[in-house]
């Protein structure tokens, strides 16, 4: 009782994306909405040829959506900067002894590129073309 404080860190899961600041239950919530996943966890990862990433690590039952197919429907319920740009699936969710989720022990989340539409411009349309 020496009247010194001792911060451990954030008590919420609070992450930055892009700078925006974001509470990952939102995102699990999105994700655990989705028909056959029982369980979904987000986390920043960084590439190793690039910057931090928002992946999804979805524990998928058997009629699980593909992870495009997720992707674009948790894309229809939340803002870009709360979608996440890379995703795996696993068999659980790693947790630390107390019981939190252990980010260390997840797989690397693969990127799963958006469907850009359209080409714009003549330029974009002979790049499609190749």
């Amino acid at each position: 009782a020496d009247g010194s404080l001792e911060f451990l860190g954030r008590s919420d899961r609070q992450i930055k994306v892009r700078g925006v600041r974001v509470e990952t239950g939102e995102i699990e919530a999105a994700l655990r909405s989705l028909s056959g996943v029982e369980d979904a966890a987000v986390a920043l990862t960084t590439a190793p040829d690039g910057p931090e990433r928002l992946a999804a690590f979805l524990v998928a039952g058997p009629d699980a959506p593909a992870h495009a197919q997720a992707r674009d429907t948790v894309a229809a319920l939340l803002p870009g900067p709360l979608v996440p740009t890379a995703w795996a699936t696993v068999e659980r969710l790693p947790l630390t002894p107390n019981g939190k989720l252990d980010v260390a022990a997840l797989p690397p989340a693969v990127p799963v590129a958006s469907d850009g539409g359209a080409p714009h411009s003549a330029q974009e349309a002979r790049m499609c073309a190749v």
